[in-house]
């Protein structure tokens, strides 16, 4: 379930990195997006470095986030 839900949001932060040019994301905006407690996820991603977090709301995908959604989808 944790790995649905982190491609989930992987692709939410991959929509949004297209569209904003790498801005940053907040929370609030990626549980209305992926609709699941995000929390554990949000720990797998960054554990593994598909994402970084700026502080307690706000996130973007690395590289390495980026390149594990591309060869998923």
């Amino acid at each position: 379930m944790i790995e649905e839900v982190a491609e989930d949001i992987l692709l939410a932060l991959l929509v949004h990195n297209v569209e904003n040019k790498g801005g940053w994301v907040g929370k609030d905006y990626l549980r209305i997006k992926v609709n699941n407690d995000i929390d554990d996820a949000l720990s797998f991603l960054e554990k593994n470095g598909f994402i970084e977090i700026k502080d307690e709301n706000h996130l973007r995908i690395t590289e390495s986030g980026i390149s594990y959604i591309l060869d998923r989808v």
